[in-house]
């Protein structure tokens, strides 16, 4: 998995930032600086069952 986030981290920093990249995956499994940092958002409930989405519920009605 390690090996598998490294690409993607460098394939965006040869684009020097101007590709995003959307990983849908079940764990943030990475304690590494360079991973956190690339973690925008986690979009399941929070420990107080506050939740967010990719796509804000508002946009929905």
């Amino acid at each position: 998995m390690t090996a598998y986030f490294e690409l993607l981290s460098d394939v965006v920093r040869l684009d020097r930032g101007a590709l995003q990249i959307i990983v849908c995956d079940h764990a943030n499994l990475l304690p590494d600086g360079w991973f956190q940092d690339a973690v925008i958002g986690n979009w399941r409930p929070d420990a107080e069952g506050n939740r967010t989405a990719l796509i804000p519920l508002d946009w929905l009605d």
